[in-house]
């Protein structure tokens, strides 16, 4: 709910001139002394010489203020200067640029007579083609504008027609509707049925009461429920605690007996590698003494002489086969070596080259990504903030009928459209409220009780925190205000409006006061009461202002329990919280601006057109107790208005500022654009270059991949050789020792056999003691695998315990979910039936009136069913003529579209031949004259390219003369800044000075003066008198100097 005013009051007129007043009074008792008249004029000279300084200060102040306005409207027209030639400084180097590479092309063009001749013929050839395929193209043109119109005009009577029907349907749904209404409310006004629903209701209303009650049982028994839920929750957290440290310790155990049972299973296996070692060396050892005969040895001997032999042939073979091979792999690692070093400086070349890209990609990102930027700051600056179908908001405030057409209307026409009105608005504003949400109703949430309490619970909102209106600074209410004032003047641009609003301090300081007034008085917008026009009209005189109005809004605040409430007192009254937010204001003053300007159908639009007044331009915000918003709108300042200074952080944007900030950023975008396309060029080019790098070293490369392979095969088969060699080598050395070893044991059976014989002996002592280990370490690792089997057991067990306390925690932790959901559900279900049993007796009442009411109701539904019957067969009969004529419509008019597509793509067919034929012609005349002007071409081109060079000079010079001109403007406005700041210093001094309490005095005084003189001039005649006013004059002119003359009144 909000409300809006108009100034209601205004000061006495003072009237300049010759003219009678009327009082009453008796000579007798008027008594002038000369001491009192004297006291008083003194008084007054006092005061004229206050007010004479105080207008020297403010005329001063205004001097500096428009000095300083002036000094930055200058500083503004040399930025765009400097910004102007800085435009055509860069656009000058590029055109150097483009000259330069148009000259170097035409160098490179030389033609000779038989090339001219050769395209002269082609020319005409092609002219000739162009010829005939023109005048196809423009046959079928004709065509097709005829067949043009014809559809067009079938289209036109379609739609016609389509209106005419939809209309009829539209009256004919419209009549079955009222019908349809007038019937079922005639059928329900029945009074038996009416006395029946009525107890019907009665009954539900008391079996509601009952759930009520049982309601709240459940609620009280689903919270002890929860509390249950809870302890047992605490007990299974803690036995789960309990279990997991024993699994923990258990693990640990079996941990260590598996590394020990592990390590006595390696300790057994190297035992008994050893225990068979052993035993194989004494059986060797035993079958080499038993084998030490000489008619053993003499065998053994004549087969190792032939070994030998065998061994010697094919030592020499793989020599013969290694010494070839040792030629082919230095063959193979020179010709390696060759293509690495080409594959080397074919790769760095490559990686130059592709570095060389990867800065131009990186320039060409950056100057795309500029471009981006410029492009998205330009449509930021088209779109605005607050997404608005503006058509749609025009129509919802305006309508679509003009005073003509509603003077022609009847009653019920204007009713209707009435209501046609009130539900697009609707329509617009629930569109308008899902396309721009509020963007701080996530920061709290509604809590309701079922004894009908409601709770704001603060979530997700870290702004600054207030325990009262008093913690609010004047820092908080500028930003407050900046936030309001980016609303307001976002939608007053996307409406038309030519100039912003602005704060200034006088205008904080104005609603301030309102809305400390409102707060006193404690005026709610539910009381229904009306705005404070006495308050609002005394801060107006207060600070010198005028025409004025103020929009209130609700803000967070609603009715409750017979009274008014809002966010600030329940936060006040809630101890866990005691505080509001920043935020919360903020959400207060979006929700009311945007039901101000886009959903204020219901206050006929009052606080939109106060928002939007082209003439109205300043606006202060205060907040009252109930935490209402208090918009105080006027038109502007006066010279006696006091601190006309902007708030913190005002930027007064201006439309005319605004579209130089769209054309700077039209600018921009078209700079970047320049930019990113030429970056993009470079990159081609530097694209080009890279894939040929690429070819070339993927060449090489590949080049050096086959000789790799070459040489590892060759390598390969080298090392083979080389193994091969060094096998048969030492197989060769084996057969020479075998037999020299042969012939001495020969030469020494029995030494050797008695030295057989002690190796046996040791080797059967090395069996028996490696067996003996082997038992050792086998005992050992059975001990340990006992161990961990226990381990192991253990571990089990305390895996299953803690299983199932975790199982425990898991069903404790659902079963207080459970709880809590049926303590919710409980709390819905409460609230619920509290809903159902309003709304019954909300019904009842309905009923209850029916009842009393009920014969004069019965006659005018019957009335209303009669009369909307004969409506609906009228509409019907007329639904039919208009159907059939657009049946026969549609039918023309699909004939027209089919013959409207076959000359379009006739048309197209011959244009396409037509371009084909002039992009031929072109194509040719451009060739003929590259060839006959390429000597002038290329002279133009030299010439053009001098003249580009100097441009750019010349550009430059004037570039550094605005940059100097520039500075030297920034200078004047610094010191033009100093002077204003002074001259507001002084004017605030003098004002000081002259009080309010010194205008009344001398306001008096000059009355005194008055009335004396002209009591001794004008003697009483009987009761009355006739006094002249010319003096009057001056009280008038002087009320005047102060702001203190006439207030326009207007409503808001």
């Amino acid at each position: 709910m909000k409300k809006t005013i108009a100034s209601a009051a205004a000061l006495a007129a003072a009237v300049i001139g010759t003219g009678t007043v009327n009082s009453i009074a008796n000579a007798d008792t008027i008594e002038t002394t000369a001491k009192n008249e004297t006291t008083v004029k003194n008084d007054v000279k006092k005061s004229k010489q206050a007010a004479s300084e105080t207008k020297k200060a403010n005329a001063a102040l205004n001097s500096a203020r428009q000095d300083f306005n002036e000094t930055q409207a200058k500083n503004d027209a040399d930025k765009s200067d400097l910004n102007k030639v800085e435009s055509e400084k860069n656009q000058a180097a590029t055109a150097v640029k483009d000259a330069q590479e148009k000259y170097n092309h035409q160098k490179r063009n030389e033609a000779s007579a038989n090339q001219i001749s050769s395209a002269k013929g082609d020319v005409d050839n092609a002219s000739k083609e162009l010829d005939d395929a023109q005048s196809k193209a423009d046959s079928a043109k004709k065509d097709q504008d005829d067949k043009e119109n014809e559809k067009d005009q079938a289209q036109k009577e379609k739609d016609q027609a389509k209106a005419d029907k939809d209309k009829a349907q539209a009256d004919v749904d419209q009549a079955q509707a009222n019908k349809d209404q007038a019937q079922k409310e005639n059928d329900a006004l029945n009074k038996g049925q009416l006395n029946d629903k009525k107890d019907e209701l009665n009954a539900e209303i008391s079996a509601k009461k009952d759930e009520q009650t049982k309601a709240e049982t459940a609620l009280d028994k689903a919270n002890q429920s929860k509390k249950d839920a809870d302890k047992q929750k605490e007990d299974a957290v803690s036995e789960n605690k309990t279990a997991q440290g024993n699994l923990n310790d258990a693990q640990q155990k079996y941990d260590d007996a598996k590394k020990d049972f592990d390590a006595a299973g390696q300790n057994q296996q190297n035992a008994q590698s050893k225990a068979d070692s052993a035993s194989r060396a004494y059986k060797d050892a035993l079958a080499k003494l038993e084998g030490l005969t000489a008619e053993n040895l003499n065998k053994e001997l004549v087969k190792a002489k032939a070994e030998l032999e065998s061994a010697q042939k094919d030592y020499e073979e793989t020599l013969s086969e290694y010494k070839t091979l040792v030629s082919k792999k230095g063959q193979a690692d020179s010709k390696a070596k060759e293509a690495k070093q080409k594959a080397d400086a074919a790769k760095a070349a490559f990686e130059k080259i592709q570095a060389e890209y990867a800065a131009k990609k990186k320039a060409c990102d950056a100057a795309v990504e500029e471009q981006k930027q410029a492009q998205n700051k330009l449509d930021s600056l088209k779109k605005g903030t607050l997404k608005i179908n503006v058509d749609d908001w025009k129509k919802a405030v305006n309508g679509w009928k003009t005073e003509d057409d509603l003077k022609k209307m009847s009653a019920a026409e204007k009713t209707a459209y009435q209501k046609a009105l009130s539900e697009f608005s609707k329509k617009f504003y629930t569109q308008f409220d899902k396309d721009n949400p509020n963007p701080y109703t996530n920061n709290y949430q509604l809590y309701y009780y079922p004894d009908g309490r409601i709770e704001y619970r603060i979530v997700n909102d870290s702004s600054k925190k207030f325990s009262s209106l008093q913690d609010i600074t004047q820092d908080d209410y500028d930003e407050l205000m900046l936030y309001a004032l980016n609303l307001i003047n976002d939608a007053r641009r996307q409406w038309g409006i030519k100039t912003d609003m602005i704060s200034m301090r006088v205008d904080m300081n104005a609603a301030k006061d309102i809305a400390q007034s409102y707060s006193d008085e404690n005026r709610s917008i539910w009381d229904g009461e009306g705005h404070l026009v006495d308050a609002i009209t005394k801060a107006t005189l207060k600070y010198r202002l005028d025409d004025y109005g103020e929009n209130w809004g609700s803000g967070l605040s609603f009715y409750q329990d017979g009274k008014s409430v809002n966010v600030i007192n329940i936060y006040k009254n809630r101890p866990e919280y005691g505080y509001f937010t920043m935020n919360m204001l903020k959400g207060n003053i979006y929700g009311d601006i945007m039901g101000m300007m886009f959903g204020d159908a219901g206050s006929n639009w009052g606080h939109l057109y106060n928002f939007i007044d082209e003439t109205k331009r300043s606006v202060g915000l205060g907040i009252d107790s109930m935490g209402a918003s208090h918009f105080f709108i006027h038109t502007g300042y006066g010279s006696e208005t006091p601190d006309v200074t902007p708030i913190k952080g005002l930027e007064t944007v201006s439309v005319q500022a605004f579209n130089t900030s769209l054309s700077e950023a039209q600018q921009d975008l078209a700079r970047a654009k320049g930019k990113a396309d030429q970056a993009k060029k470079e990159l081609d080019a530097a694209a080009a270059k890279l894939s040929s790098a690429q070819t070339e070293n993927n060449a090489a490369q590949t080049d050096y991949s086959n000789a790799v392979a070459k040489q590892a095969a060759t390598n390969v088969a080298f090392k083979t050789a080389q193994s091969r060699l060094d096998a048969s080598n030492k197989k060769l050395s084996a057969s020479k020792a075998k037999n020299t070893e042969l012939k001495r044991e020969l030469d020494n059976l029995t030494k050797v056999q008695k030295k057989q014989e002690q190796k046996v002996e040791a080797a059967k002592n090395a069996k028996a003691a490696a067996e003996l280990d082997l038992a050792k370490s086998k005992q050992e690792a059975e001990m340990k695998k006992n161990a961990l089997t226990k381990a192991q057991a253990e571990l089990t067990a305390a895996k299953t315990a803690q299983k199932l306390t975790a199982e425990n925690l898991k069903q404790a932790t659902a079963n207080v979910e459970a709880a809590g959901q049926k303590v919710e559900q409980a709390v819905e279900s409460l609230a619920k039936i509290k809903a159902e049993i309003k709304q019954a007796k909300t019904e009842l009442q309905k009923i209850a009136y029916k009842i009393a009411n009920f014969d004069a109701l019965k006659k005018a539904a019957t009335s209303k069913v009669e009369e909307t019957s004969g409506a609906l067969e009228a509409a019907k009969q007329k639904l039919e003529q208009k159907t059939a004529i657009l049946e026969e419509n549609q039918a023309s008019l699909k004939q027209a579209e089919r013959n409207l597509e076959q000359a379009k793509a006739n048309l197209d067919f011959a244009n396409k031949v037509m371009a084909e034929k002039q992009k031929a012609l072109e194509s040719a005349q451009n060739k003929l004259d590259a060839l006959e002007n390429a000597d002038k071409l290329l002279e133009e081109a030299k010439k053009n390219l001098e003249n580009a060079k100097q441009e750019a000079a010349n550009k430059q010079q004037v570039y550094e003369a605005a940059l100097k001109k520039y500075n030297a403007s920034l200078q004047e406005l610094e010191n033009a800044k100093k002077v204003l700041a002074e001259a507001k210093q002084t004017a605030a001094q003098a004002n000081r000075k002259l009080s309010t309490k010194q205008i009344e005095e001398l306001v008096s005084a000059q009355q005194q003066i008055l009335q004396g003189d002209n009591k001794k001039a004008y003697p009483a005649l009987g009761s009355e008198e006739n006094v002249p006013v010319a003096g009057l004059g001056f009280l008038a002119v002087f009320l005047s100097f102060f702001g203190l003359g006439e207030v326009k009144k207007k409503r808001a």
